[in-house]
């Protein structure tokens, strides 16, 4: 296992030969993506995958030109926008998802994130999400046991409930749960950056005052979409929120199983 830093078991910090591969492999992949038609690309800096490693001061411990100081954390990421920017059309979309905060101590917070986005001007939009090492403050659920492991396998049930009991209590779930990240970036950034936040967003009336009030641009669902995917056209037919229980079966039962919705099941 790779990283910028050695973290846990079987793991060891990248060289920068693995580093600058790594970017290759990026603006190779928008390239293909943009010659398959689409109109952009996502590169995902959030819940602790790679590049969200590397922009965490809690994670990152190099002391190289690939961390020891903000700018620095950040480089690995701004050469793959630099380097996608100069190979796509100027029409082809850049979008980062990126933590609002890291939920553990000496990670990424508002105020470092939103410095992250003030320095990567080509990017289109910011998409603000949470959390790192524990899947349970990146993407949070009603902890109850009984909706978690229905229709579970026994195997399962052992996986969920592990999974579950690391939930922490500083930051459970509720409606919207990383809005306040996203209002505070948004202080500090101003109101040119698109922004969109992903997280808890149940309530249509939520959804439409943090548009409204210029908290952001885009609104972005993930399990309301698993449980209905059509909830955009129920939303234009006056739909008030989401179907979803926010129960978390369906993360918490990858990745031996497809994504879906069992809750019409229980």
């Amino acid at each position: 296992m790779l990283g910028p830093s050695p973290y846990g078991e079987n793991s060891r910090a990248m060289t920068e030969a693995e580093i600058e591969d790594t970017i290759n492999d990026f603006v190779n992949s928008a390239k293909i993506a943009e010659l398959t038609g689409a109109d952009g690309v996502q590169i995902d800096c959030g819940h602790g995958n790679l590049l969200s490693q590397f922009l965490s001061p809690a994670l990152n411990q190099r002391t190289d030109s690939w961390g020891g100081d903000d700018e620095n954390r950040l480089r690995i990421v701004h050469e793959i926008v630099k380097n996608i920017r100069k190979e796509v059309k100027k029409n082809f979309a850049i979008s980062v998802k990126i933590n609002g905060h890291d939920c553990i101590k000496g990670g990424v917070t508002p105020e470092l994130a939103a410095k992250y986005i003030m320095k990567l001007p080509d990017v289109q939009m910011f998409e603000i999400t949470c959390g790192v090492l524990n899947q349970m403050t990146s993407i949070r659920s009603r902890t109850n046991e009984e909706s978690m492991t229905r229709n579970a396998t026994e195997e399962q049930k052992v996986k969920i409930k592990k999974t579950a009991s690391k939930a922490d209590p500083e930051f459970p779930f509720y409606e919207g749960y990383n809005n306040k990240y996203t209002e505070e970036i948004r202080r500090i950034v101003g109101p040119n950056p698109t922004l969109a936040v992903v997280g808890g967003l149940r309530q249509f009336s939520m959804m439409e005052k943090i548009v409204k009030d210029g908290t952001v641009d885009f609104v972005a669902l993930c399990r309301p979409f698993i449980r209905q995917p059509t909830i955009v056209a129920e939303f234009k037919k006056n739909a008030t929120k989401s179907k979803c229980h926010s129960c978390g079966e369906c993360s918490l039962k990858r990745p031996t199983n497809a994504i879906e919705c069992t809750w019409p099941k229980f």
